[in-house]
């Protein structure tokens, strides 16, 4: 698996990290990287980094209170219909009443400044948030998923001006883990998807603007009661290849179970109907999963699908018949709590450096890792130069790689070879070696065949065995 890199957060911005987002922040056409934090050194902060070159660049930040809130959410849409995106952070409390979080907007205003557009106050604990343009009008959206107390669905409706009014949907009676708006039934028209748990009946709900209001359309529930009090998070995105989008859902459970499936897919059937026609589930003992995501995560043509459980990435493709692992990436020093469970995580993929390719971006415990394929794969030293991400005083990440750890697959136990290519497709580098079937590791110290240091640059490497390449993927070395 390819690494661009991996950095751990904890030192700057305390334990929890909570929510990680690509897009448009400043509506300059080009991706960045949104990371919200909850309670840590600093209390609760937003900040947004620019990939230049050897790094990520935070370019703007937002402080809260204390007092505020334990966990964050963050999203990106045109909330006000202007045709610009604008930048949506919410803080509070998931598991108390908190009369103190807020909801807030932010439009970019030049350079790297943003404006406060609007604020609300939240006086219960609020965990999830998505914008999408639900009722076909000109803005889009502002959905919001609740916890603990008062356990319902509401959204923020565009009223004009800088004014947005919040209007219930449904009280759901369980906590929101999963929320999503996405055209789950593939008639060009966005539904809320929304994944509940904690409390009975476990279920999964989508919703969908019709007749002037937001109605529920469907619902799905996993079981009436259980004893491992189960969450459900979702993806919507066309997990086969076959042009229509799937309802990818992961359980997760504070708990270890037994006999139960965790990754479930959903088909549309017509009208209001879903199907459940692929499950699966791990042996004992039981690591659950959660955070699904659906994307172009090996930069191929098609989709993959991946989910987190117990501190290891899975990744799976649609075989033309079932659904089949094709990675499964442990990612290491990440703190968990006592259920072995990371203690908060999430997961986006898209353009985040802007090179055009798909990168995955897992947020997991106090530690962001960004990977854009699986297979034969790189990641840095653990003990890599950088400085951190997380605040303006500290001016960019600069990662200084003295030698690069590559990591690959073999179908079957025998002797490979990895070729590493310079940007004009020239060989510099054959390195031969001898693997067992599965996960493998070589250190590359970044010279070519001669004994020479390469410079700083772009490069590429392919996997040979047998005559024939079976893995490849981008190199970015920087000294």
């Amino acid at each position: 698996m390819f690494n661009i890199f991996s950095q751990s957060l904890e030192k700057i911005a305390g334990p929890l990290p909570s929510a990680v987002k690509i897009g448009d922040a400043d509506n300059d056409g080009q991706n960045e990287l949104l990371i919200a934090y909850g309670w840590g050194n600093y209390g609760p902060h937003l900040i947004i980094l620019k990939p230049r070159g050897d790094g990520f660049y935070p370019v703007w930040e937002a402080n809260f209170p204390f007092g505020e809130a334990a966990e964050m959410s963050v999203d990106v849409g045109d909330a006000n219909g202007d045709g610009q995106n604008e930048v949506v952070a919410m803080n509070a409390t998931p598991s108390d009443i908190n009369s103190n979080g807020k909801i807030r907007i932010y439009k970019h205003i030049g350079g790297n400044n943003y404006q406060l557009l609007w604020s609300d106050n939240l006086n219960q604990g609020f965990r999830r948030i998505a914008v999408g343009n639900i009722d076909g009008d000109h803005a889009e959206e502002i959905v919001i998923g609740n916890s603990f107390y008062d356990r319902t669905l509401y959204y923020y409706d565009y009223q004009g001006g800088n004014n947005w009014s919040k209007i219930e949907i449904e009280y759901v009676g369980e906590d929101c883990h999963g929320l999503q708006i996405a055209d789950a039934d593939n008639d060009g028209q966005k539904e809320i998807i929304v994944g509940l748990g904690i409390w009975p009946n476990y279920t999964v709900r989508i919703y969908k603007y019709l007749a002037g209001r937001i109605q529920r359309i469907w619902n799905y529930s996993f079981c009436s009661v259980s004893l491992y009090e189960p969450g459900y998070g979702v993806y919507v995105g066309d997990v086969d290849n076959d042009g229509r989008n799937e309802i990818l859902v992961t359980e997760e459970s504070p708990h270890q179970e037994r006999n139960y499936n965790d990754v479930f897919i959903f088909e549309h059937t017509g009208g209001t109907n879903w199907q459940l026609y692929w499950q699966m589930g791990f042996p004992w003992p039981h690591i659950g999963a959660r955070c699904p995501y659906i994307g172009r995560i090996q930069n191929t043509a098609g989709n993959e699908f991946c989910f987190l459980g117990k501190g290891t990435l899975y990744v799976y493709r649609w075989t033309g018949s079932t659904y089949a692992r094709i990675a499964a990436q442990h990612l290491p020093n990440v703190k968990v709590e006592q259920n072995n469970s990371p203690s908060v995580n999430s997961i986006t993929g898209g353009d985040c450096d802007n090179d055009g390719e798909h990168e995955t971006v897992v947020l997991l415990g106090a530690t962001v890792f960004i990977f854009d394929r699986f297979g034969v794969g790189i990641s840095e030293k653990d003990n890599l130069k950088s400085i951190p991400i997380g605040r303006l005083s500290t001016p960019r990440l600069n990662l200084l790689k003295k030698e690069i750890r590559i990591s690959y697959i073999l179908s079957s136990e025998g002797l490979a070879e990895i070729r590493i290519l310079d940007q004009k497709g020239n060989i510099v580098r054959k390195i031969k070696v001898k693997g067992i079937a599965g996960q493998n590791e070589i250190i590359w110290d970044g010279k070519d065949d001669m004994g020479r240091t390469l410079p700083s640059g772009n490069y590429f490497y392919h996997l040979y065995q047998n005559g024939k390449q079976i893995g490849g993927a981008k190199i970015v070395k920087v000294e």
